[in-house]
């Protein structure tokens, strides 16, 4: 049986997945098996795996018809993994020779390992960042409350127990990565190994991380109209927070108590944010404690705590004073800025 199993859903990607494969199988580990499949390309994509995976015993390609869309592909071929772990490889990424090692030397009895995804261009060109300081401020210790406010781990920098791959993560409006992290943070815990990295590859054709691929920071513009769609943001912050919950409500690798705090504090805000107005407006002044109460023993830092309790700051009181909200969204990002 192979230490790792590979999982790579392919689609119109044959201009970049040959430098792909070929950066796999240069790999220093050798003991994994790569499972492809593809979702209906119209491009020279099946020809190009076919063509890497003669001679090579340890990539095994998948038929598929139809285009059923990249979440059911994944999890297509993470049941069809034989190994205990599991990588998820982009078509259009390169990964350094030594980030299979790295990541099992790291990953001792955690759930998750993940490394840095460093930018580069269509044409390779570096941007000079990595996507966690576009994505999110410093990691910080004991990571497991902020998760439910901010990304940390992407699918293609990271090694899981295959246990995390279950269908729920893929059902759920959030990105499956996601979910699969903050289950990590909540169960066997994660490991983060700087040094194992992977070019991930900006360009027209990503299906998500393409916004990242500006070369400057585009200037934030506060306006009325701005002020005026704030609450809305707010609704949708909040429908996230709740899908988010509502997974660690049901997740079988999350401990009992666990699971039982997410519930209740999942119970909690759907309660207030969706009841009727009069009955609402007099549930919101409690909320803030009740979710202290419930999930601050969970944190695991002070630092853990205070980042998601700034977030709550914002999720927490009524939505018809976007100047307040505004207020408390700059406060959150001058005293957690950008890396």
């Amino acid at each position: 049986m192979p230490i790792v199993s590979i999982i790579l859903p392919t689609y119109n990607g044959a201009q970049y997945l040959e430098e792909q494969i070929r950066s796999i199988q240069d790999q220093s580990v050798t003991d994994w098996q790569m499972l492809i499949c593809d979702d209906g390309s119209t491009d020279d994509t099946v020809a190009v795996t076919r063509a890497l995976a003669q001679g090579d015993p340890r990539i095994r390609i998948f038929p598929s018809t139809g285009n059923l869309g990249q979440q059911l592909r994944l999890k297509q071929l993470a049941d069809a993994a034989d190994a205990d772990l599991i990588a998820v490889a982009d078509q259009d990424d390169v990964w350094a020779s030594d980030k299979l090692a790295l990541l099992l030397d790291g990953m001792g009895d955690a759930d998750l390992c993940f490394g840095t995804s460093w930018l580069i261009d269509g044409d390779g060109r570096e941007f000079g960042r990595d996507l966690a300081s576009s994505l999110r401020p410093r990691l910080m210790p004991g990571e497991r409350l902020s998760l439910l406010a901010r990304p940390l781990v992407s699918a293609h920098a990271m090694i899981a127990r295959k246990q995390l791959f279950g269908a729920a993560v893929f059902s759920r409006a959030a990105p499956f990565d996601w979910l699969m992290s903050i289950e990590a943070a909540w169960s066997g815990g994660f490991v983060h190994v700087p040094a194992a990295q992977t070019r991930h590859r900006l360009h027209g054709g990503n299906q998500s991380n393409a916004s990242f691929a500006q070369e400057q920071e585009r200037p934030r513009l506060i306006s009325r109209s701005a002020l005026r769609t704030l609450p809305w943001m707010v609704v949708r912050m909040r429908y996230h927070l709740l899908g988010k919950l509502e997974h660690l409500s049901f997740a079988e690798t999350v401990p009992a108590d666990r699971r039982a705090r997410a519930r209740k504090a999942w119970v909690e805000c759907y309660n207030t944010w969706y009841a009727p107005w009069s009955i609402g407006r007099r549930l919101i002044g409690a909320l803030p404690g009740n979710l202290e109460a419930l999930l601050r023993p969970l944190a695991g830092s002070d630092e853990d705590w205070q980042y998601f309790k700034l977030h709550l700051d914002i999720l927490c009181p009524p939505l018809y004073a976007p100047s307040r909200l505004m207020a408390r969204k700059r406060r959150l990002e001058v005293e957690w800025p950008a890396q």
